[in-house]
């Protein structure tokens, strides 16, 4: 599964897609079970910036499922928004400094690089995060 990170960004496929991708998908479908022909069509979001650590470097809880809608996305938090075949972080405009430090290594959303490949493993404790594209 590839997984990016968007900040604020909306993704257009329908018409925009290649037709490559397009034929690809539908072989793909055949194959896949029906939770991720379910994931495909309605993907899975999961509020992320509230996610904490224990002293053995453990998730302290399961991330909060919501409906994939934004409606129910707030500004000021960062889901994990995935559909069994790509996976994106959004980050809300206004989500805390302190957990963008933590995560990311930057201060403000505007310092995400959302074009980049990889993201570098954070050295401290608050952060387990590893972005692969």
């Amino acid at each position: 599964m590839r997984i990016g990170f968007s900040c604020m960004y909306l993704i257009a496929i329908g018409s925009e897609m290649m037709v490559d991708d397009k034929a690809w998908m539908m072989s793909l479908i055949p194959s896949m079970t029906v939770e991720d022909i379910s994931a495909s069509l309605y993907p899975r979001v999961y509020r992320i910036d509230g996610l904490a650590l224990d002293e053995s470097g453990s998730f302290t809880s399961v991330p909060v499922q919501v409906r994939a809608s934004i409606e129910y996305m707030s500004a000021d938090a960062a889901y994990l928004i995935e559909n069994a075949l790509v996976a994106f972080i959004w980050v809300g405009q206004e989500v805390s400094s302190e957990w963008l430090r933590a995560v990311f290594g930057v201060n403000s959303c505007a310092h995400l690089d959302t074009e980049k490949a990889s993201s570098q493993r954070m050295s401290y404790g608050s952060s387990r995060a590893r972005v692969l594209a």
